[in-house]
Protein backbone atom coordinates (compact mmCIF):
# COMPACT_ATOMS: atom_id res chain seq x y z
CA UNK A 1 0.00 0.00 0.00
CA UNK A 2 3.35 2.35 0.63
CA UNK A 3 3.78 1.74 -2.80
CA UNK A 4 0.63 2.75 -4.58
CA UNK A 5 0.70 5.80 -2.40
CA UNK A 6 4.25 6.61 -3.43
CA UNK A 7 2.84 5.99 -7.31
CA UNK A 8 -0.04 8.20 -6.47
CA UNK A 9 1.22 10.95 -4.97
CA UNK A 10 3.83 11.16 -7.65
CA UNK A 11 1.55 11.33 -10.27
CA UNK A 12 -0.59 13.72 -8.53
CA UNK A 13 2.85 16.13 -8.12
CA UNK A 14 3.02 16.11 -12.07
CA UNK A 15 5.61 13.17 -12.43
CA UNK A 16 8.47 15.88 -10.72
CA UNK A 17 12.25 14.55 -11.96
CA UNK A 18 13.41 14.90 -8.46
CA UNK A 19 11.26 12.00 -6.39
CA UNK A 20 12.73 9.16 -8.13
CA UNK A 21 16.14 10.36 -7.68
CA UNK A 22 15.50 10.89 -3.83
CA UNK A 23 14.13 7.26 -4.44
CA UNK A 24 17.13 6.15 -5.33
CA UNK A 25 19.44 7.84 -3.19
CA UNK A 26 17.53 6.78 -0.34
CA UNK A 27 17.39 2.71 -1.44
CA UNK A 28 21.47 3.24 -1.76
CA UNK A 29 22.18 4.60 1.36
CA UNK A 30 19.33 2.05 3.12
CA UNK A 31 21.43 -0.62 1.24
CA UNK A 32 25.10 0.79 2.16
CA UNK A 33 23.60 0.98 6.26
CA UNK A 34 21.73 -2.69 5.58
CA UNK A 35 25.05 -4.06 6.73
CA UNK A 36 24.99 -2.37 10.37
CA UNK A 37 21.62 -3.61 11.19
CA UNK A 38 20.24 -6.53 12.71
CA UNK A 39 18.99 -9.16 10.27
CA UNK A 40 15.44 -9.07 11.92
CA UNK A 41 14.97 -5.23 10.68
CA UNK A 42 16.22 -5.54 7.24
CA UNK A 43 13.33 -6.65 6.07
CA UNK A 44 11.62 -3.55 6.69
CA UNK A 45 14.19 -1.83 5.10
CA UNK A 46 12.04 -1.04 1.75
CA UNK A 47 9.15 -0.10 3.49
CA UNK A 48 10.95 2.67 4.84
CA UNK A 49 12.52 3.66 1.87
CA UNK A 50 9.30 3.84 0.90
CA UNK A 51 8.11 6.43 3.74
CA UNK A 52 10.47 8.44 3.71
CA UNK A 53 9.92 9.19 0.13
CA UNK A 54 6.01 9.33 0.32
CA UNK A 55 7.33 12.58 3.23
CA UNK A 56 9.05 13.97 0.54
CA UNK A 57 6.16 13.68 -1.77
CA UNK A 58 4.30 15.72 0.69
CA UNK A 59 5.78 19.28 -0.31
CA UNK A 60 4.94 18.25 -3.58
CA UNK A 61 1.27 17.99 -3.46
CA UNK A 62 -1.81 19.13 -1.33
CA UNK A 63 -3.64 17.82 1.68
CA UNK A 64 -6.67 17.40 -0.88
CA UNK A 65 -4.63 15.08 -2.69
CA UNK A 66 -3.82 13.47 0.19
CA UNK A 67 -6.81 12.80 1.21
CA UNK A 68 -7.88 11.40 -2.00
CA UNK A 69 -4.63 8.83 -1.80
CA UNK A 70 -5.69 7.98 2.13
CA UNK A 71 -9.14 7.28 1.07
CA UNK A 72 -7.71 5.29 -1.83
CA UNK A 73 -5.63 3.23 0.12
CA UNK A 74 -7.79 2.54 2.76
CA UNK A 75 -10.13 0.94 0.36
CA UNK A 76 -8.29 -0.64 -1.78
CA UNK A 77 -7.06 -3.99 0.67
CA UNK A 78 -11.12 -4.41 0.78
CA UNK A 79 -11.67 -4.46 -2.77
CA UNK A 80 -8.83 -7.14 -3.40
CA UNK A 81 -10.79 -9.33 -1.06
CA UNK A 82 -14.15 -8.69 -2.43
CA UNK A 83 -14.35 -8.16 1.49
CA UNK A 84 -15.41 -4.50 2.55
CA UNK A 85 -16.54 -3.60 5.92
CA UNK A 86 -19.53 -0.96 5.58
CA UNK A 87 -18.29 1.80 7.91
CA UNK A 88 -14.42 1.74 7.17
CA UNK A 89 -15.59 1.80 3.46
CA UNK A 90 -17.98 4.42 3.55
CA UNK A 91 -15.50 6.71 5.69
CA UNK A 92 -12.84 5.65 2.80
CA UNK A 93 -15.32 7.15 0.26
CA UNK A 94 -16.44 10.31 1.99
CA UNK A 95 -12.45 10.88 2.81
CA UNK A 96 -11.87 10.46 -1.04
CA UNK A 97 -14.78 12.55 -1.90
CA UNK A 98 -13.88 15.74 0.23
CA UNK A 99 -10.47 15.30 -1.04
CA UNK A 100 -11.65 15.21 -4.40
CA UNK A 101 -14.21 18.23 -4.14
CA UNK A 102 -10.98 20.19 -2.31
CA UNK A 103 -8.57 19.76 -5.24
CA UNK A 104 -11.18 20.33 -7.80
CA UNK A 105 -12.24 23.42 -6.04
CA UNK A 106 -8.28 24.52 -6.07
CA UNK A 107 -8.07 23.64 -9.36
CA UNK A 108 -10.74 26.23 -10.02
CA UNK A 109 -9.45 29.26 -8.14
CA UNK A 110 -5.94 28.57 -9.34
CA UNK A 111 -7.24 28.94 -12.90
CA UNK A 112 -9.50 31.94 -11.76
CA UNK A 113 -6.05 33.36 -10.68
CA UNK A 114 -4.23 32.84 -13.74
CA UNK A 115 -7.45 34.21 -15.90
CA UNK A 116 -7.42 37.48 -13.74
CA UNK A 117 -3.48 37.65 -13.58
CA UNK A 118 -3.63 37.15 -17.62
CA UNK A 119 -6.39 40.04 -17.91
CA UNK A 120 -4.55 42.13 -15.99
CA UNK A 121 -1.15 41.95 -17.86
CA UNK A 122 -3.32 42.54 -20.64
CA UNK A 123 -4.75 45.65 -19.63
CA UNK A 124 -1.06 46.72 -18.43
CA UNK A 125 0.58 45.45 -22.11
CA UNK A 126 -3.11 47.80 -23.55
CA UNK A 127 -1.96 50.74 -21.43
CA UNK A 128 1.69 50.67 -22.32
CA UNK A 129 0.55 51.33 -25.56
CA UNK A 130 -2.01 54.05 -25.29
CA UNK A 131 -0.71 57.91 -26.04
CA UNK A 132 0.80 59.18 -22.62
CA UNK A 133 -0.25 62.54 -22.27
CA UNK A 134 -3.78 64.52 -23.16
CA UNK A 135 -2.41 66.07 -26.32
CA UNK A 136 -0.75 63.16 -27.66
CA UNK A 137 -4.46 61.27 -27.44
CA UNK A 138 -5.70 63.58 -29.97
CA UNK A 139 -2.34 63.67 -32.19
CA UNK A 140 -2.85 59.64 -31.89
CA UNK A 141 -6.55 59.61 -32.67
CA UNK A 142 -5.87 62.22 -35.43
CA UNK A 143 -2.91 60.20 -37.20
CA UNK A 144 -5.19 56.60 -37.44
CA UNK A 145 -8.41 58.39 -38.69
CA UNK A 146 -6.04 59.67 -41.68
CA UNK A 147 -4.64 56.38 -42.45
CA UNK A 148 -8.16 54.96 -41.56
CA UNK A 149 -6.59 52.51 -38.94
CA UNK A 150 -8.35 49.55 -37.70
CA UNK A 151 -6.31 50.50 -34.09
CA UNK A 152 -8.10 53.68 -34.09
CA UNK A 153 -11.19 52.00 -31.67
CA UNK A 154 -8.19 50.66 -29.35
CA UNK A 155 -7.88 54.36 -28.31
CA UNK A 156 -11.91 54.44 -26.83
CA UNK A 157 -13.46 52.40 -24.24
CA UNK A 158 -16.27 50.93 -24.69
CA UNK A 159 -18.37 53.54 -23.87
CA UNK A 160 -16.57 56.03 -25.23
CA UNK A 161 -16.21 54.23 -28.50
CA UNK A 162 -20.29 53.93 -28.84
CA UNK A 163 -20.59 57.75 -28.08
CA UNK A 164 -18.00 58.33 -30.58
CA UNK A 165 -19.97 56.51 -32.96
CA UNK A 166 -23.38 58.10 -31.78
CA UNK A 167 -22.01 61.73 -32.36
CA UNK A 168 -20.94 60.79 -35.88
CA UNK A 169 -24.11 58.89 -36.78
CA UNK A 170 -22.43 55.61 -37.74
CA UNK A 171 -23.45 52.04 -35.90
CA UNK A 172 -20.19 51.10 -34.61
CA UNK A 173 -16.57 53.05 -33.95
CA UNK A 174 -15.63 51.69 -37.08
CA UNK A 175 -18.25 52.97 -38.92
CA UNK A 176 -17.60 56.39 -37.37
CA UNK A 177 -13.48 56.24 -38.54
CA UNK A 178 -14.71 55.72 -42.15
CA UNK A 179 -17.24 59.00 -41.86
CA UNK A 180 -14.44 61.36 -40.22
CA UNK A 181 -11.91 59.71 -42.99
CA UNK A 182 -14.22 60.53 -45.95
CA UNK A 183 -14.21 64.04 -44.49
CA UNK A 184 -9.64 64.71 -44.33
CA UNK A 185 -9.11 66.57 -47.42
CA UNK A 186 -4.94 66.59 -46.81
CA UNK A 187 -4.19 63.23 -44.95
CA UNK A 188 -0.39 64.26 -44.02
CA UNK A 189 -1.15 67.58 -42.35
CA UNK A 190 -4.40 66.61 -40.28
CA UNK A 191 -2.24 64.65 -37.75
CA UNK A 192 -0.46 67.44 -37.30
CA UNK A 193 -2.70 70.84 -35.42
CA UNK A 194 -1.35 73.40 -33.46
CA UNK A 195 -0.81 72.37 -29.87
CA UNK A 196 -1.87 75.79 -28.20
CA UNK A 197 -5.01 75.07 -29.73
CA UNK A 198 -5.81 72.18 -28.32
CA UNK A 199 -7.25 72.34 -24.80
CA UNK A 200 -6.87 70.08 -22.19
CA UNK A 201 -6.33 69.48 -18.53
CA UNK A 202 -3.40 66.90 -17.06
CA UNK A 203 -4.30 64.84 -14.57
CA UNK A 204 -5.78 61.44 -14.22
CA UNK A 205 -9.05 62.27 -15.75
CA UNK A 206 -8.72 64.91 -18.35
CA UNK A 207 -10.95 66.56 -20.43
CA UNK A 208 -9.57 67.54 -23.92
CA UNK A 209 -11.37 69.80 -26.34
CA UNK A 210 -10.96 70.17 -29.90
CA UNK A 211 -13.80 72.59 -30.86
CA UNK A 212 -11.04 75.19 -31.14
CA UNK A 213 -8.53 73.33 -32.73
CA UNK A 214 -6.66 74.89 -35.68
CA UNK A 215 -3.54 74.09 -37.93
CA UNK A 216 -2.56 77.69 -38.61
CA UNK A 217 0.75 78.92 -37.57
CA UNK A 218 1.58 82.50 -36.82
CA UNK A 219 3.37 82.45 -40.22
CA UNK A 220 -0.01 81.93 -42.10
CA UNK A 221 -3.18 80.63 -42.05
CA UNK A 222 -4.22 77.17 -43.05
CA UNK A 223 -7.51 75.78 -44.01
CA UNK A 224 -8.37 72.71 -41.93
CA UNK A 225 -7.26 69.77 -43.51
CA UNK A 226 -9.95 67.82 -42.09
CA UNK A 227 -13.20 67.77 -39.60
CA UNK A 228 -12.55 68.80 -35.89
CA UNK A 229 -13.47 66.01 -33.24
CA UNK A 230 -15.48 67.10 -29.76
CA UNK A 231 -14.90 67.20 -26.29
CA UNK A 232 -13.10 64.38 -25.16
CA UNK A 233 -12.56 62.58 -21.68
CA UNK A 234 -9.09 60.40 -21.19
CA UNK A 235 -8.59 58.55 -17.96
CA UNK A 236 -4.76 57.21 -16.90
CA UNK A 237 -5.11 53.30 -17.01
CA UNK A 238 -2.62 52.18 -14.10
CA UNK A 239 -0.79 55.33 -14.27
CA UNK A 240 0.55 54.77 -18.01
CA UNK A 241 -1.91 55.77 -21.32
CA UNK A 242 -4.58 57.66 -21.41
CA UNK A 243 -8.06 56.19 -22.78
CA UNK A 244 -10.68 57.78 -24.06
CA UNK A 245 -14.08 56.94 -22.41
CA UNK A 246 -16.01 60.04 -23.02
CA UNK A 247 -16.87 61.87 -26.27
CA UNK A 248 -19.08 65.10 -26.51
CA UNK A 249 -19.68 66.82 -29.78
CA UNK A 250 -18.68 70.35 -29.48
Amino acid sequence: MLGLAVLALWLFSGLVWWVPVIAVVLALLVRALRVLLPSSLRRWMPSVVLALVLLVELAATTVWQWLVVAGAVALVPGLRRWRVSRWPAIIAVVVMLVGASGWGWTWWAERQRQAAAAAADHEFAKARMLPDSPNGVVFTLLTLIAREDRQTCSLFSEAGAQQFATAHGAPDCTGAVRRLREQVRDPARYPNPTPATIESTTSARSLISTCSMSWSTFVREIPDPGPRLAVLLAERQHGLGYLIVGYRPC
